[in-house]
This record gives structure tokens, sequence and C-alpha cells, in this order.
């Protein structure tokens, strides 16, 4: 499936009677983030439950100091 690109005039006035310029940018850029990375996933065959999980055992333990 294929995210639109296309966004209506309507929807964008709705989205401009709520946001400001610099914060729409701001979603944009979330969601073109989250949609890359739903793809990387897909293109992996992995979900992205899995992702994190395994990212989360890749990631080094923080030590405890002694003393």
């Amino acid at each position: 499936m294929r995210t639109p690109v296309e966004v209506t005039d309507e929807l964008f006035a709705r989205m401009r009677s709520f946001f400001d310029d610099g914060q729409l940018v701001e979603i944009t850029a979330l969601l073109t983030l989250v949609n890359i990375d739903r793809i990387g996933h897909r293109a992996v065959r992995v979900s992205a439950e899995a992702a994190c999980e395994n990212l989360h055992k890749a990631l080094p333990r923080k030590r405890r100091r002694r003393g």
C-alpha cells in the first residue's frame, strides 16, 4: 500500500487552522521518517515490534558503578 502524496486543499486548510508553517513542516518531517521506517521494515520482512526488540538487545547495557 502506498501513502498518497497529494493533499487536498480542504485538508490543507483544516491543518492550517490548527498549525503554523513551522509545525506543519515538523509534522511532515515526522511522517516522512515514520514512512521510511515502515518501508525499511517491509523490505527486510521484519515487523516494527521485532525490529525494536532486536535493537534493544543489540544496544550496550549501561553498567552500574560499584562503590
